[in-house]
């Protein structure tokens, strides 16, 4: 398995107004899209994955630390743990969130 990035969440109530800090810190944005299961608004810029929406919303995705980009998702998943949700497919993508027994919690992301 190929770990292409890791990227550190940021949760914020309004995407837009936050844009212009994290693009002052990590250069343009390079994605931005609707998360497929929650109403949230979704951008990565540079190593920053900018999670916006209501505190109701957030509260059902804060508890990942981190997102990390893998070319094989299958393979990070059969490095243990377990996944409330299993795996989802949307727009170019598998993701799973995974929470493992030392408390990591992490999104594993395979972009296809």
């Amino acid at each position: 398995m190929q770990v292409f990035r890791t990227l550190t969440r940021f949760y914020v109530d309004d995407l837009p107004s936050a844009m212009a800090l994290f693009e002052a810190v990590y250069g343009r944005r390079e994605l931005e899209y609707r998360h497929p299961i929650y109403d949230l608004q979704v951008a990565v810029v540079g190593s920053a994955l900018v999670i916006a929406g209501a505190a109701e919303e957030l509260d059902k995705v804060r508890g990942a630390q981190a997102a990390i980009v893998v070319d094989d998702l299958d393979a990070a998943l059969a490095l243990g743990g377990s996944s409330e949700r299993g795996i989802q497919e949307a727009d170019g993508r598998r993701q799973a969130t995974v929470t493992y027994a030392h408390g990591a919690v992490i999104e594993w992301i395979e972009l296809t």
